[in-house]
């Protein structure tokens, strides 16, 4: 667990102390009275360059006995523990015992399974700090949350022209946006006025296309492949490198460069989308080799799973994302279709019955256990343009369309979750992955710019409110 004593005691420092008190009580089934977990809001104060959201630091006082119902926090959690000690457990995870004089990270929409006071007969105290979109509550029960599709403008323009960047992803730390270039082999971070400034500058990377941040290791994983539409070229050859890059959060600083093809079904390679466990797990598509790799947090890498309903012409396999009930989810782009992966046995994958076309599936994001947000552009055959959410009574088995909201001939590719606000990224990737050379150069002279659009809101999931309204949580 990561220690942050200093630094988390000094930002407590700079906040000062104030004395709001909000208090609620968790309902019982019996007239027993629950002891009353007390939360107040010590101090707040607007974040740099993060227009409409604030820091906030609250201290949080656990009576003896008391525990908090499964939840969410929907932004991670930097904490210290005052006084006592509290045991823990996320979703994936094993429970932890954190006491007096320790500090602790909690990640942002994993559910906290459990959390409570470690003893019965003493009090626990603990602050933690969260920055996050003002209108968005610090804690949300288990059940996850709903998505208001709506079209919001005017989208942030990204400043520096023809990146043409394929993955948006949260940057933990920082609350800043981060975007891969498949056209420069980097990864960058993009601030509130747009403007981008390189994080991972390696020579390795030829186009990128997947990112994924692990906020408790400080990580980013990055992947990378050669379709020959880079500025850089690979040793291995078009279609032939495949790639991951593990990085530091804070400095971009290279930690492991994986090459794949140790492991990868010989043929053509495209490694695409990139999710994480709750166990420093990474997992990769391979779009041309009809397979998912698997990477742990030394960067030893395996073949997770290879089948052939994965495999065909163009681009399949693409986005995917972790279920914290341990299964994958992943969407092949050229027919559509929704798959289950479950990582125990991965044998037993099976296709996801589902009432709606995903044709042009790219990013997909899991807004709850129950929701999925697929990002769907177009391939050779068929255009959908449009953003889809999806909900799974079942536990993935099956899932039935909710919501659609068209995205225009844009070439969305990903989304991400910032607050309580859904982002989708558009770059016209299209337009440069289908040029030739002097298309390509026409494109650069013209600068075109990739577009950052809020397109929706999470919403409290109503049956959650209904089982605990009046729940409290850290």
């Amino acid at each position: 667990m990561p220690i942050l004593n200093e630094h988390f005691l000094s930002l407590a420092a700079a906040l000062g102390c104030a004395t709001v008190l909000a208090s609620c009580a968790r309902p019982a089934a019996t007239p027993v009275t629950r002891p009353e977990i007390q939360r107040r809001l010590l101090a707040t104060r607007p974040a740099d360059n993060a227009p409409g959201q604030d820091t906030q630091l609250w201290l949080i006082e656990y009576p003896p006995g008391a525990e908090a119902p499964p939840h969410r926090h929907p932004v991670v959690g930097v904490g210290y523990v005052v006084e006592g000690a509290f045991e823990s457990a996320f979703a994936g995870e094993p429970l932890v015992r954190v006491q007096a004089g320790e500090s602790f990270v909690d990640p942002a929409r994993v559910e906290h399974r459990v959390f409570r006071n470690a003893h019965a007969d003493r009090p626990l105290k603990f602050v933690v700090a969260y920055t996050i979109d003002k209108a968005t509550p610090v804690v949300q029960l288990a059940g996850g949350a709903g998505l208001q599709l709506q079209a919001a403008a005017p989208a942030l323009s990204v400043e520096e022209p023809a990146l043409y960047p394929e993955t948006l992803e949260l940057d933990p730390l920082t609350g800043q946006f981060l975007a891969g270039s498949v056209r420069h082999g980097a990864v960058y971070r993009i601030d509130a006025a747009g403007r981008a400034s390189k994080l991972v500058d390696d020579p390795r990377l030829v186009s990128v296309l997947g990112i994924a941040a692990d906020a408790h290791a400080k990580r980013l994983w990055v992947t990378s492949s050669d379709l020959g539409v880079s500025v850089k070229a690979s040793p291995e050859g078009r279609k032939r490198h495949a790639a991951v890059g593990v990085y530091d959060l804070t400095s971009g600083r290279a930690l492991h460069f994986v090459d794949l093809t140790a492991v990868a079904p010989p043929g053509e390679h495209l490694i695409n989308g990139i999710a994480l466990d709750g166990q420093g797990n990474a997992y990769a598509t391979d779009s041309f080799a009809g397979a998912i790799y698997k990477l742990d947090a030394q960067g030893q890498a395996s073949v997770l799973v290879q089948h052939e309903a994965f495999r065909g012409p163009g681009i399949n396999l693409n986005g995917l994302v972790y279920h914290p009930d341990g299964y994958l989810l992943t969407v092949n782009k050229r027919t559509g279709q929704l798959y289950r992966i479950p990582l125990r046995d991965p044998s037993q994958l099976a296709a996801v019955r589902c009432d709606a076309t995903l044709i042009g599936g790219d990013g997909l994001v899991l807004t709850g256990p129950e929701r999925l947000l697929v990002i769907a552009n177009k391939t050779p055959d068929a255009a959908s343009n449009a953003a889809f959410e999806l909900k799974s009574d079942d536990g993935w088995q099956s899932a039935a369309l909710s919501s659609t909201l068209p995205l225009g001939d844009t070439y969305p590719t990903t989304a991400a979750v910032r607050g309580n606000e859904l982002f989708v990224l558009s770059s016209q990737l299209d337009a440069w992955l289908g040029a030739d050379d002097a298309k390509r150069a026409v494109l650069v002279s013209e600068g075109r710019r990739a577009e950052i659009r809020a397109i929706g809101r999470l919403t409290p999931d109503a049956d959650a409110l209904d089982r605990g309204q009046r729940a409290s949580a850290h």
